[in-house]
């Protein structure tokens, strides 16, 4: 097959993502100070609807809400509360729903009836069967090798943002690692979808799989776009104190946001988590507010219609007063004009001064806290401005070592110099694309890059109690059996290895 071409020129594709990142990306929600923006990524359509339930206040609070696009009625009345809200219709991209439509619509870019008309748009396996994500027997995984298939994508779904009035699109499941081959042949269908999408003036939103452990190669993809997501901010587990990201990963994640911010694009950072799970909503905030200026869409909760939200959210910190620092302890800082983010990643607790008195997070009047592993604080000076930033050291890229959890930090009145810890308490620190619907041989890989069939690690969804922890997936899409959740291991066949 010839190798896809867009028909514009890259100077042109290249105006027309400016022109849509100028009209669209506005301040919009309700925010202070530095706080990013808010995001609902609000899929789940089997959730209680908290959207509908107060379209009024889910419009005032967010800046970016990503919707099923069969919901265009939804998305008129969120755009007609806050004209400058920006709704994203969702369409999957690496897999296609053998179930997700609704009202006309698909939440697949190639809807299923399509489909299935073009058996080589699938990936098959050694005996000539779907590759699907594994107990989510609805997801077959779609052969991005393909040019008509990623051809066909972008006609299917351009013409619906722009007959339906949507302001872009969210483009799930945009891995980058697995198959030979694989990244190559994303990069080359974001290459065509990125600005077929961008000169329609919308906005083309990937939700990148595995980014952290794949940075470069999604980086590498932003040219294309107008901006990413990633679903496993800081932490990839979707119970409370569960799944953090080691110390080293954890700052690859505050880089992979600087980086997409420098290149004037679009960083969506969604943490998992349930409602009431305060502690680790301040640490995956608190973590953002280290490495950015409120440039960032931001929501901490488990896919769901129910948008928690956190006090920390109408903090006003004022202004950054420079970038962020570790101490000895491995602890990261940064200081506003009035207040202070404090971050522990690491595996151990440690016990800080705040160098003044500092009240929120819990904490009330505190001079300074015992942090467990994996927490942040958010804090707001006392006197209504804070003590100068202290003298610490440069962030270095700390040694892995894997995770704990940890919740709130313990005030304690203990003081020492202005943002030093007052105890030292243990630092711790291609392959060429395959024959039409056939998948290459899988390469060997470590478990943090294994193919993302469905986002690595599986958890991207809350669970009910009765299911087993760490291998579940939400079930997305309209009109399914079923809307409990299901088991998400990995493919358990092996592709066809050409051997």
């Amino acid at each position: 097959m010839s190798r896809l071409r867009v028909t514009l020129s890259s100077r042109l594709c290249l105006l027309a993502a400016a022109t849509v990142l100028a009209s669209l990306v506005v301040a919009s929600g309700a925010r202070a100070g530095a706080m990013p923006h808010f995001l609902h990524y609000a899929i789940c359509t089997i959730e209680p609807d908290g959207i509908r339930a107060d379209v009024a206040g889910e419009a005032a609070r967010d800046g970016v809400v990503v919707l099923q696009p069969w919901e265009t009625d939804l998305m008129h009345q969120l755009k007609a509360a806050n004209p400058n809200i920006i709704v994203l219709a969702y369409k999957q991209f690496g897999f296609i729903n053998q179930f997700g439509s609704g009202n006309g619509a698909s939440s697949s870019g190639v809807p299923w009836e399509q489909a299935v008309n073009h058996p080589e748009w699938f990936i098959k396996d050694a005996n000539g069967n779907d590759i699907l994500a594994g107990d989510a027997w609805f997801l077959h995984l779609a052969n991005v090798y393909d040019d008509n298939y990623v051809k066909a994508w972008a006609d299917d779904v351009v013409p619906e943002l722009v007959a339906n009035g949507w302001d872009g699109v969210l483009m799930d499941d945009v891995d980058p690692a697995g198959y030979p081959g694989y990244p190559a042949a994303v990069e080359r269908a974001m290459s065509y979808i990125g600005p077929r999408v961008q000169a329609a003036h919308k906005l083309a939103i990937a939700n990148i799989g595995d980014w952290v452990n794949n940075m470069d190669t999604g980086i590498g993809w932003l040219k294309y776009l107008s901006g990413a997501m990633e679903e496993h901010w800081t932490k990839w587990g979707d119970y409370a104190g569960d799944g953090y990201r080691d110390p080293m990963r954890w700052q690859w994640h505050l880089q992979e946001m600087q980086r997409t911010l420098a290149m004037g694009k679009m960083f969506f950072a969604v943490a998992q988590g349930p409602a009431n799970d305060d502690a680790d909503a301040r640490y995956t905030l608190a973590s953002l507010l280290l490495a950015s200026d409120g440039q960032p869409y931001f929501q901490f909760s488990v896919c769901n219609r129910q948008q928690a939200w956190f006090p920390e959210y109408s903090y006003d910190l004022g202004t950054a007063k420079g970038s962020y620092s570790e101490d000895s302890q491995g602890v990261f800082w940064r200081w506003y004009s009035r207040g202070v983010v404090v971050v522990n990643p690491n595996d151990t607790s440690a016990t800080v001064s705040f160098g003044g008195s500092y009240s929120g997070s819990g904490l009330t009047h505190a001079t300074g806290a015992t942090m467990p592993a994996h927490t942040g604080l958010i804090l707001l000076s006392d006197s209504g401005a804070s003590t100068p930033p202290p003298t610490g050291s440069a962030p270095t890229s700390p040694t892995p070592t894997g995770s704990d959890s940890g919740n709130i930090g313990t005030a304690v009145t203990r003081t020492g110099g202005a943002g030093k810890p007052a105890a030292t308490n243990g630092a711790s620190r291609p392959a060429s694309a395959p024959a039409a619907g056939t998948a290459p041989a899988r390469g060997r890989t470590s478990s943090a890059r294994r193919p993302s069939a469905t986002r690595h690690p599986a958890t991207p969804r809350r669970r009910p109690a009765r299911c087993p922890a760490r291998s579940t997936k939400r079930r997305r899409g309209g009109r399914h059996p079923s809307a409990r959740c299901v088991r998400a291991r990995r493919p358990s066949r092996r592709p066809h290895s050409g051997r």
